[in-house]
């Protein structure tokens, strides 16, 4: 007598290893907006900011973390900027600079699939849409670094009071 199975649901299967896309992401480091890191979806999540509002974040178990190691970081802010991404706003104390506050800009891509480059990166990549592609998409968020000319202050000779204030409440 034949062994029956009921059929196989996709969207149940336990991953024992996180899908990978290697190509896209050597390629995505060379973009406009490099390529930091990626994480896992559930992992960013465990530390993502609720809502739409700019919330303090903690970037310790994030990729941008290895960027900051020998910073002096006065905090970080995440603001959703739309369904597909959330932008990190890091500011960090350098007294070698006339004003002593940095801000570096990260965005997290939070759905890479509505990335607005994607489908020109997969081909640029030599890579293709498929199960492992979706997969990844689905598992990993991606942090990318914004360059200083796209519309914000680097050298500030202070942290925002409204930023500033964030970080008092989250205290």
């Amino acid at each position: 007598m034949p062994l029956r199975c009921a059929p196989v649901r996709h969207d149940a299967l336990q991953w024992s290893e996180m899908a990978d896309a290697p190509r896209l992401r050597g390629y995505w480091s060379n973009e406009d907006e490099p390529l930091v890191g990626t994480m896992r979806r559930k992992e960013w999540n465990s530390v993502a900011p609720p809502g739409d509002q700019p919330a303090p974040v903690d970037l310790t178990v994030t990729p941008i973390a290895k960027l900051l190691k020998d910073a002096s970081v006065l905090g970080a802010v995440a603001t959703r900027v739309n369904s597909a991404t959330v932008r990190i706003a890091v500011f960090r104390y350098d007294a070698k600079d006339a004003k002593h506050v940095n801000q570096d800009q990260y965005d997290v891509c939070t759905n890479i699939l509505l990335h607005d480059n994607f489908p020109l990166m997969v081909v640029a990549a030599t890579t293709e849409l498929n199960d492992n592609m979706r997969r990844f998409a689905h598992e990993t968020v991606a942090f990318t670094k914004r360059p200083v000319c796209d519309g914000f202050e680097h050298h500030l000779p202070d942290v925002p009071s409204d930023i500033a204030a964030l970080f008092k409440r989250d205290q």
